[in-house]
């Protein structure tokens, strides 16, 4: 998939490089934006997410790209936690829900873009509300987890965080799955 990468942004370099030498009407300003566009960050994750949407392995590749997905969403809920409870003092629970949320923000924009393709005819308010209701069952299972961690079993928090979102990505994987696929 990096490989890929390379080698559209090799290209892209190459065929840039051919256009300002053979095509002297394309401006510069032109072929640079063109490599940006092929050879940026972005450029490579939008790659690698597509390849995992768009490739014929069907559930193990939804899978994995839900995968990314949440890797990305969990690094913006605890970092997200982190800095709210450690740094900044909010109470465990409200700095809970409002990384959770932020993390959730990121999370429907991704997952929309790169994992489920919605069901024929399911409009955006539907997709939106059906990500949102499970968002909302994921959070209340992401709370009692958490109180259930840290009040009854002792857990320092960030591990009770870490327990809570395991079990709320697989709740979440297969309500979404089954709510907004085709």
């Amino acid at each position: 998939m990096i490989f890929t990468g390379v080698i559209i942004c090799w290209k892209s370099i190459k065929n840039n490089f051919y256009n300002i030498n053979s095509n002297p009407q394309k401006t510069r300003a032109e072929t640079e934006k063109n490599f940006e566009q092929r050879c940026s960050v972005s450029a490579f994750v939008d790659l690698g997410l597509n390849y995992w949407k768009g490739n014929s392995l069907g559930m193990l590749n939804k899978i994995i790209g839900f995968g990314i997905v949440g890797i990305i969403a969990t690094a913006i809920d605890f970092a997200s936690l982190f800095v709210l409870k450690s740094l900044l003092g909010v109470n465990v629970y409200i700095a809970a829900t409002v990384a959770f949320l932020l993390a959730l923000v990121f999370n429907y924009a991704a997952s929309m873009k790169y994992v489920f393709v919605a069901k024929e005819g399911l409009s955006v308010q539907r997709q939106v509300a059906i990500f949102l209701i499970t968002a909302v069952i994921g959070l209340l299972i992401n709370q009692a987890v958490m109180y259930a961690g840290i009040e009854w079993l002792g857990m320092y928090y960030m591990l009770a965080k870490f327990l809570a979102t395991g079990i709320t990505m697989v709740f979440n994987f297969v309500a979404r799955h089954m709510l907004l696929e085709k």
